[in-house]
């Protein structure tokens, strides 16, 4: 991302992770569609990007100070990033949550159940 883009990106992974290949896959996909909104939308060089196991749960932040996410736009049937983030953790029983300020910036949060429910 940063030789490409420019976006520096800080990446932390807490936890020594074996996850079924498909759900590894589709983690990769969501946390490079996030990027990718990232770059396209928040005029920010940084993002960083957190992994870890909560009460049985594998978290993914990715988190960037740049420009806000409307919230009015979280939910519209014609961002298809966000419809692939979303359907995606679905897929796995799990969800996705936005939280956008311009204190902050954003953070897209990704929470899929291991050893739960799988549509996959």
């Amino acid at each position: 991302m940063k030789k490409r883009y420019g976006l520096v990106t800080d990446i932390n992974i807490t936890e020594d992770l074996e996850l079924p290949s498909n759900l590894l896959i589709d983690v990769l996909r969501m946390i490079n569609e996030a990027l990718i909104n990232v770059i396209r939308h928040a005029d920010t060089d940084k993002a960083q990007v957190d992994v870890y196991i909560k009460k049985e749960k594998l978290i993914v932040k990715i988190i960037n100070n740049g420009i806000p996410f409307p919230e009015k736009y979280q939910q519209r049937h014609d961002h298809y990033g966000l419809i692939g983030i979303r359907e995606r953790a679905k897929a796995h029983g799990g969800d996705l949550k936005i939280w956008s300020t311009p204190e902050v910036g954003t953070i897209v949060l990704i929470e899929i159940p291991l050893g739960g429910k799988s549509n996959v």
